[in-house]
């Protein structure tokens, strides 16, 4: 299972910021209104709020981003995308990878393009990166332990319902037996 950060409880939860509240109060504040004013009424940060506001002037040209939260992607983004794509080609191929073979798909990957990753001990990813890649991407039901039971499900559904219970079965077939049996 991989590792997922838990928050203490107990802490102050971090606010989501929205991308549109965060341009209100950014015009807001353009307007002329102050940054603690902005802070109560959008409910933004007087932190960020500032920190925004500075990027904005400092690349006016650019506009203004909310940063994902989280640690790194340690892949470069391309061969992220590539991966998605071979892992749903290959469970639309019924041969849906394992998340060994995804992992020694990025290490013969990184290994080919002489890429070092040292989070990765000697290029290999570990189960818990695998896992969370899955995750992200929203992959679960393309790789091999989900595909099984998909495959499984669709097989119940197109059996015949007459011999849906086998005791049932069984019992017809005694029957039959006992009908042509005379004595």
């Amino acid at each position: 299972m991989p590792r997922i950060h838990k928050k203490d409880p107990t802490k102050r939860k971090s606010r989501v910021i929205n991308d549109e509240q965060l341009k209100r109060a950014m015009d807001a504040v353009a307007a002329g209104m102050t940054v603690r004013m902005a802070q109560t009424k959008f409910g933004i940060s007087r932190s960020a709020l500032h920190r925004y506001l500075k990027q904005a002037r400092l690349n006016p040209d650019e506009p203004v981003q909310v940063g994902r939260k989280g640690g790194p992607i340690w892949l470069p983004e391309n061969l992220e995308k590539e991966l998605v794509s071979t892992v749903m080609l290959f469970s639309t191929q019924d041969n849906a990878l394992t998340s060994l073979d995804l992992r020694c798909l990025v290490k013969s990957y990184l290994d080919r393009e002489n890429l070092v990753i040292s989070k990765f001990k000697d290029n290999m990813p570990g189960y818990d990166w695998s896992q969370s890649f899955v995750t992200r991407h929203g992959l679960t039901d393309f790789m091999a332990g989900r595909t099984k039971r998909r495959k499984k499900d669709s097989a119940r559904e197109k059996q015949d319902p007459t011999l849906a219970d086998p005791l049932e079965c069984f019992v017809k077939v005694e029957m039959d037996e006992l009908e042509d049996d005379p004595s």
